[in-house]
């Protein structure tokens, strides 16, 4: 562990002097490796679902889906039931294609006509895995694989699209407003936008005022609950590490809500997320056992205090799940007590 962060040190390093077009390549290929390799803690730890089930999935549910997966197939399905026929898709940075087969699963399942999907990626180690997976799964029928670098496709080479996916890939994005002109180009005049994203402050950082919460938090944390799966070994000071030091982790992720609401209107929209991630994530999530009592009461205390802050609007959200179109929609559907224009947090 240390030396692998030793290594994202010297990364770090080398990036900050650099020519930018070198910086970029070099990010790019520390990107490649780090998704194509698995580690045991490349999954969500079980503490995330323990959260996500307890106090995420009850407020989806009360507008009739239970994850962001299903999110995504119930707007689908409404798109597909409207227009009569299969949708045409396009996903960005889809990785191994996992929601995309997932969908198109669900659909096959349901009945209903089945959705096409051009899926980029720039990663061609993570396409092998999809294409090995789709014909697997008997879906590879319904997906065009494409090995490209979003950053260098022209608006409209890929046609137009019913649906454009953006699955946690906008904050990877260094040309963030080419990844969403591409977007807005590449949807008909009402054509629907699909976002699960991170809009917290880039690298993952934490903004001031959910730093000082994290931190009121963590020294009440005892040591064995303090090990860092990045940098490796603990410390009595929560570290607000930026994950955007060597690769594309969470680049530009605190512009994307805005440059969203410049370019489209909402549908949907549910924020959440602002001090919790931190401990539920694969930095430290790893580190809570599911069977203690005293470990689920301090993600219990955190969980309740973030909701406090969030609904008081004395923190920002740092996640989001929504839709959106190019054209005004009726209003938007959401349970968060402020329009998505006062979820951005200004510099």
């Amino acid at each position: 562990m240390k030396l692998a962060y030793a290594a994202r040190s010297s990364v770090a390093y080398a990036l900050r002097h650099l020519p930018a077009p070198v910086a970029r390549f070099l990010r790019s290929c520390v990107e490649r490796i780090a998704f194509a390799r698995a580690t045991p803690f490349s999954e969500l730890p079980p503490v995330f679902h323990y959260w996500s089930n307890k106090y995420l999935r009850p407020r989806f549910e009360a507008f009739g889906f239970a994850s962001p997966e299903d999110f995504f197939f119930q707007r689908m399905r409404e798109e597909t039931q409207n227009l009569g026929r299969p949708l045409r898709c396009l996903s960005l940075a889809s990785g191994r294609c996992a929601s995309e087969m997932g969908l198109i699963q669900r659909f096959v399942d349901s009945g209903l006509p089945v959705p096409r999907f051009v899926c980029l990626e720039l990663n061609g180690l993570l396409l092998d895995a999809a294409r090995s997976n789709a014909r697997r799964s008997l879906v590879d029928s319904y997906l065009q694989l494409e090995a490209v670098d979003v950053s260098h496709v022209a608006e409209g080479e890929f046609g137009n699209f019913d649906v454009v996916l953006t699955n946690q890939c906008l904050h990877h994005f260094l040309e963030l407003e080419h990844a969403l002109d591409l977007v807005y180009t590449s949807l008909h005049p009402g054509g629907l936008l699909l976002v699960s994203d991170v809009i917290g402050r880039n690298g993952h950082q934490l903004w001031p005022e959910a730093l000082q919460e994290v931190q009121g938090f963590w020294d009440r944390m005892p040591v064995r609950l303090r090990k860092d799966r990045t940098r490796g070994g603990s410390s009595r000071k929560y570290i607000d590490y930026d994950h955007s030091n060597v690769g594309f982790e969470g680049i530009r992720a605190q512009e994307i809500l805005a440059a969203l609401i410049e370019r489209f209107e909402f549908e949907y929209c549910f924020p959440y997320g602002g001090i919790i991630m931190p401990f539920i994530e694969r930095r430290f999530g790893w580190n809570f056992d599911v069977q203690s009592e005293s470990d689920l009461e301090l993600i219990d205390q955190i969980a309740k205090r973030e909701h406090e802050l969030l609904w008081s609007g004395a923190i920002k959200p740092t996640q989001l799940l929504a839709s959106l179109r190019k054209e005004r929609a009726t209003g938007v559907t959401t349970d968060f007590p402020y329009p998505p224009s006062a979820c951005v947090r200004h510099l």
